[in-house]
């Protein structure tokens, strides 16, 4: 960002040198996001692509790129200000998390209070 200043859009990103890591040996370099109800998808590029997306964090702590993660992933980061958000306007895109249980059988009273507190504890970290 030095070089190029700071991103006003997804479409700047192409200036920048961006972090990407695979996954089931795809290259994630198609980025997506929305804004207003417009959704793009932007093709970016960079000098480093890995298999771990904790490793492509790391990287972007090192001041090696950008990188396109989930707020959950980073939330820390951000927090303390190691990593800051680019595009803030635009929304990255949304995945979902699930909670995976071998059986509905255990999904007792206190599984629930757990996905529960999960749930605000989530909306919680975002919110930060």
């Amino acid at each position: 960002m030095a070089r190029h200043g700071t991103p006003a859009s997804p479409h700047d990103l192409a200036a920048h040198n961006c972090l990407c890591f695979m996954l089931d040996e795809t290259v994630n370099d198609r980025w997506r996001f929305s804004k207003d109800g417009e959704d793009i998808e932007v093709t970016v590029r960079g000098d480093r692509v890995a298999d771990d997306s904790e490793i492509v964090r790391r990287w972007a702590l090192d001041g090696l790129g950008l990188c396109y993660r989930s707020r959950i992933d980073v939330q820390a980061d951000l927090a303390r200000g190691a990593l800051r958000v680019v595009c803030a306007d635009w929304q990255g895109n949304s995945q979902p998390l699930y909670m995976v249980l071998a059986s509905r059988r255990q999904v007792s009273p206190a599984v629930r209070a757990l996905r529960e507190f999960l749930v605000e504890r989530m909306r919680e970290a975002v919110a930060e």
